[in-house]
């Protein structure tokens, strides 16, 4: 994807809603960029294949003593095959990369996630799965939601593991230490495949909170710092958002449900959500203890993607 293609991927979206101050804002910067020369493409550029731990170079300055430890992230890395492409830049390929530092130096290696998805279009040499904004092609393998799980959000560590995140599948387990894949985490039988969204929210004493969006009704997930799970409790919405991200107090769950709508079942699952500025914002209140009991508070319509942390 291109400028080009950003800015009418940004007027497309103003021309089915309206164009808000956000969307004014980022389609100026595409621009101001451009003007200055700033290649747009480089963030959707592709790894071909796994980067080998490698030592880093220090450009200027010096280690702090005593500084080690490894820093993992996670994000797409290929967007692109001969026989065709992602249609929108969240359905790449998940790539996990470590950054570990130690006696004053560093090292960079990446990995990608070996995922249902990856396979079958490695195989097919073009990007077959449907996903978030990508239309299915033939070829397709859909037997659940973690077949066209890409592992490609965010990451965290879990009883020694890291989780590869992806905001409607399975958790993906990997090992930090060479960044094999080990698979999708079930953390129950029954719940096999159940969303697990890719920005929970840890207590401060180690227990880890996530959702599960299934229209009006979400799975709430509280798992213990080991990776076992403690809870999985339904609780039902007001309505159909979509949902990314939430947030958390120490005592509350704070789920913001804004008026873009799944009001229906199609694929990419882009295309089944609807602006619906009428039904207004909605910020659901859950006691963690209980989550029976619940508030509900009405603001303005708008849109975010994510919010800050407890």
């Amino acid at each position: 994807m291109n400028r080009r293609q950003l800015l009418q991927s940004f007027s497309g979206v103003a021309a089915s809603t309206i164009l808000t101050p956000e969307l004014a804002q980022a389609a100026a910067q595409l621009s101001q960029g451009a003007a200055s020369g700033i290649n747009w493409q480089v963030a959707f550029s592709d790894r071909d294949a796994d980067l080998p731990r490698a030592p880093m170079k220090r450009i200027h300055g010096r280690a702090p003593e005593g500084l080690a430890g490894s820093l993992y992230r996670n994000g797409p890395g290929k967007f692109h095959r001969p026989g065709g492409s992602v249609d929108h830049w969240f359905d790449g390929d998940g790539l996990m990369r470590a950054f570990r530092v130690s006696d004053g130096a560093a090292t960079l290696e990446a990995r990608f996630i070996d995922t249902h998805k990856r396979r079958i279009e490695t195989a097919a040499n073009a990007v077959v799965q449907p996903g978030f904004g990508t239309a299915g092609k033939p070829g397709a393998q859909v037997r659940n939601s973690d077949d066209v799980n890409p592992g490609n959000i965010s990451v965290m560590s879990m009883g020694g593991e890291l989780w590869a995140l992806w905001e409607a599948g399975s958790p993906i387990a990997m090992d930090p230490n060479d960044l094999s894949t080990k698979g999708f985490k079930t953390l129950r039988e029954d719940l096999a495949h159940v969303p697990y969204l890719a920005h929970p929210r840890r207590d401060p004493g180690g227990d880890v909170w996530s959702l599960g969006l299934s229209g009006t009704q979400a799975l709430v997930w509280r798992v213990s710092a080991d990776g076992a799970l403690k809870s999985a409790d339904m609780v039902a919405l007001p309505m159909a958002s979509y949902v990314h991200d939430f947030t958390a107090t120490q005592r509350h769950l704070i789920v913001i449900l804004q008026p873009w709508i799944q009001d229906k079942m199609v694929m990419p699952y882009a295309n089944s959500l609807t602006w619906q500025p009428e039904l207004g914002t909605r910020v659901l209140v859950l006691d963690k203890d209980d989550l029976t009991k619940r508030r509900i508070y009405e603001l303005p319509p708008f849109f975010a993607f994510h919010f800050g942390p407890q």
